[in-house]
């Protein structure tokens, strides 16, 4: 009922040996070893610059995870007649 000797020679032949030469060509080609690249922390994503299209410059820079910018002129002078 099980396999033969020549049966499970075969599937060795054809199955694992080409997954095993596939496995050994890999880790020898320095694809495995590559580190990952490198990944900005919390902290540096909370303090980086970004392009924005609302800004003039193109740009904010956020401060602890903030953006702020002093209000247009013309605002300031509606908020300022109150």
């Amino acid at each position: 009922m099980g396999l033969s000797i020549s049966k499970s020679f075969t599937w060795f032949a054809r199955v694992a040996v080409p997954v095993i030469a596939a496995g050994l060509i890999y880790s020898l080609s320095g694809a495995a070893a590559a580190s990952p690249p490198d990944v900005p922390s919390f902290h540096a994503l909370k303090n980086m610059t970004y392009k924005s299209a609302w800004t003039r410059s193109g740009t904010v820079k956020l401060t602890d995870g903030v953006y702020s910018e002093p209000a247009a002129p013309a605002l300031r002078h509606v908020q300022g007649s109150r």
